[in-house]
């Protein structure tokens, strides 16, 4: 028995983790305009119920590590599942499809002097991140805040919090990216920097001498996380 979850999502970041995705462990690939997943992981799974919280929790950090990586937060989403029988006979399992509103940031292509579209390199060592959220809990916590909020001061500022947390050395104090942080974390608890968005409104928290835009705090954590995982692999 061999398990396949269809994916559907931005068919540009489909595209791009079909090429980055492509061992026996975990697979994204196309048939056609259809992408699908499938994990050595689904092999334990005997009911479409245990299939759909393996998918998912798969699917948690795919997002997570997408949103590191890639320009976009618009999340890859479950689809059908397919079951294909010993005799090869292929059993589709179709639910109701959730929609929401999600908050989407584009693409920027990258253009050279010569005004040709530069591809930006894929990080290797994606695939080495998913099965962090197996096997250590901050990781589990840090993929559950970047699904939660990637977009705003606060939402960043809760994942810095656990990977000072873990005591990882370039964040901590005397570390490579202490002053940064604290340089963020001054503009995102301040009010007189970023008005209502900000972690607090009392007024003795007072500003950075240059308040951190959220591109550039966007830019800083992703950095930040990408080597702090890669410490993990």
């Amino acid at each position: 028995m061999k398990w396949q979850v269809v994916l559907n999502g931005n068919a540009d970041d489909l595209e791009d983790l079909n090429s980055i995705f492509g061992s026996l462990d975990l697979c994204i690939f196309r048939e056609e305009d259809t992408y699908f997943l499938e994990s050595a992981s689904f092999d334990k799974c005997t009911n479409i119920t245990s299939l759909k919280f393996e998918a998912d929790k798969l699917l948690a950090s795919i997002n997570a590590v997408k949103t590191l990586v890639l320009s976009v937060s618009e999340p890859i989403r479950r689809g059908p599942i397919h079951r294909i029988d010993k005799g090869g006979i292929r059993h589709v399992y179709v639910e109701k499809t959730l929609t929401g509103k999600y908050d989407i940031l584009a693409r920027i292509p990258t253009v050279s002097a010569y005004g040709t579209t530069v591809e930006l390199p894929m990080n290797q060592s994606m695939p080495k991140w998913i099965p962090l959220i197996d096997s250590n809990e901050k990781v589990q916590r840090v993929f559950d805040l970047i699904n939660q909020d990637f977009n705003s001061y606060v939402g960043i500022y809760k994942i810095i919090e656990v990977v000072q947390e873990d005591n990882f050395p370039p964040v901590i104090r005397k570390g490579e990216f202490y002053k940064e942080i604290n340089r963020f974390k001054q503009t995102a608890e301040c009010y007189c920097s970023i008005g209502k968005y900000a972690r607090h409104a009392h007024s003795k928290f007072k500003a950075p001498e240059i308040p951190m835009t959220i591109n550039e705090a966007r830019d800083l954590i992703s950095k930040i996380l990408q080597i702090w995982l890669n410490s993990k692999i």
